[in-house]
C-alpha cells in the first residue's frame, strides 16, 4: 500500500514485516508454514504480538486504504487503546463509494 496515511500508519504504530509467500526450505517458508499459509497463496496481512499471536482477523481479499485501515484499527482496538483519530478517519472516508462522494466548487473575489 502506497497511501500516504497508510505508510505512515504502518512506520509509525507497527512493526511492518513481509513474508514472501513463494520461496521453500528458508525462513518464510517456515514463518508462512506456522501461519498454516500455503506457498504461492493471496496475500495475507496480519498484526501479530510479540508471542505471534494474531491480534485480530486476518486481512484476506480487501487489499485497499479501507480494508488496511481498518485492520489496523482493530488491531489497536484489541489492546483496549484508542487508534489516533486520524487513523480512524481514514477508514470511515476511504471505503465511501464515489458514487456517494459530491463535489463543490465555490468561487472567490
Amino acid at each position: 500500500m502506497s497511501h500516504p496515511l497508510v505508510v505512515e500508519a504502518v512506520q509509525e504504530l507497527f512493526t511492518p514485516l513481509c513474508i514472501y509467500n513463494n520461496t521453500e526450505g528458508d525462513e518464510d517458508a517456515r514463518a508462512r508454514e506456522a501461519y498454516a499459509e500455503r506457498s504461492w497463496n493471496n496475500p495475507v496481512v496480519r498484526v501479530v504480538d510479540e508471542r505471534r499471536r494474531d491480534r485480530t482477523r486476518p486481512l484476506t481479499r480487501q487489499w485497499s486504504v479501507a480494508g488496511i485501515a481498518d485492520l489496523m484499527v482493530r488491531s489497536i482496538e484489541a489492546d483496549d487503546a484508542a487508534p489516533p483519530r486520524w487513523l480512524t478517519l481514514l477508514r470511515e472516508t476511504s471505503g465511501v463509494p464515489a458514487r456517494e462522494v459530491e463535489t463543490a466548487i465555490f468561487g472567490m473575489s
